[in-house]
């Protein structure tokens, strides 16, 4: 009897212990990445390889948050009258990516040569 009590003793402290640090609730915050902050960027210069150029010219037609996924943050933004943007990324000469409602109309890149 005395064994069955220590063992019913045990296993209610194996539980509490558990539970105490089993999963609890966690809160996630989910932050939309789809607007460049130049805070963010990589100051780094690059100059880009052929799989560089192919991610450029692959975020073409697609929204702020995949160009911001692909190439990451501009170093520079300019903002026209009409809503357009000009994202300036520190690839040698020049690299930009207009955008224009929120999607990539087209992307410019000058090795300086």
């Amino acid at each position: 009897m005395l064994r069955f009590g220590i063992t019913l003793h045990c296993f209610v402290l194996i539980l509490a212990i558990g539970m105490a640090s089993g999963p609890s609730r966690v809160d996630l915050t989910v932050v939309r990445d789809d607007e460049p902050d130049p805070r963010r960027a990589d100051r780094l210069v690059l100059t880009p390889g052929q799989k560089d150029l192919d991610r450029l010219q692959s975020v073409e037609g697609k929204p702020k948050w995949q160009v911001l996924r692909t190439l990451g943050h501009p170093t520079k933004v300019l903002r026209g009258k009409d809503g357009s943007q000009v994202w300036e990324y520190p690839w040698s000469a020049c690299c930009q990516v207009f955008v224009k409602n929120g999607v990539c109309v087209r992307t410019y890149y000058t090795a300086g040569y």
